[in-house]
C-alpha cells in the first residue's frame, strides 16, 4: 500500500511540477508565481493539499481489522504490483531524461510518453480491481469520505488552473 501511495504521490507531484514549469515557461515569471507571498498560487495549492489530507486522515477512521483486510488485498496482488511499479518508475525516468535532454528531441519525448501511458493504462486497470476489492471492506461513510477528499483535490487543481489562465 505504501508503494502504491508513493506512486500516486509521485504522479501528482510530477503533474504539479510539470504544470508549474509550463506556466513559468509561458511567461508568468517566477517572481510572481513563486513569490514570497503566501498567496502565491503554488504555495496555496500545496498548503491546501496538506490541509485537506490532514482533515481526511482525521475523519477517515480506518479500523485495525479494515487495515488488515486491505493489507491482505494488496499483499495478494503483490506479484502484479511490484513489476508494474518497477516498469512505471523506469519509464517515468526515461521520460524525464527525454524532457531534460538538450537539444530537445520531440520524437524521443513522444516515444517515452507513449510508453509510460501504456503502463499507466495497465496500472489503472489494476488499481480499479484493488479499489473494488478494498471498497467492500469500507463503510459507506468511509467511502464518502474518500470521494469528498478527491472532490476537494480536484476542485483545488481546477482553481489553480483557473488562476494560471488569468
Amino acid at each position: 500500500m505504501t508503494r502504491k501511495k508513493a506512486l500516486v504521490a509521485a504522479a501528482a507531484v510530477t503533474l504539479v511540477v510539470a504544470a508549474a514549469i509550463g506556466a513559468w515557461a509561458l511567461g508568468t515569471g517566477h517572481a510572481t508565481y513563486f513569490g514570497d507571498s503566501f498567496h502565491a498560487p503554488m504555495k496555496r495549492l500545496i498548503a491546501g493539499k496538506i490541509g485537506r489530507f490532514l482533515v481526511f486522515r482525521s475523519e477517515f477512521e480506518l479500523r485495525d481489522d479494515q487495515k488488515k483486510k486491505i493489507f491482505d488485498i494488496i499483499k495478494a496482488h503483490k506479484q502484479e504490483i511490484i513489476p508494474l511499479a518497477d516498469t512505471m518508475l523506469e519509464k517515468r525516468t526515461k521520460l524525464r531524461e527525454a524532457i531534460l535532454r538538450r537539444p530537445t528531441d520531440e520524437q524521443a519525448v513522444r516515444e517515452a510518453a507513449t510508453s509510460l501511458s501504456a503502463s499507466l493504462v495497465d496500472a489503472s486497470i489494476l488499481a480499479a480491481k484493488l479499489v473494488a476489492q478494498a471498497r467492500s471492506v469500507l463503510t459507506e461513510d468511509q467511502w464518502r469520505c474518500i470521494l469528498n477528499y478527491r472532490k476537494g483535490e480536484d476542485k483545488a487543481v481546477h482553481t489553480w488552473l483557473e488562476h494560471l489562465r488569468m
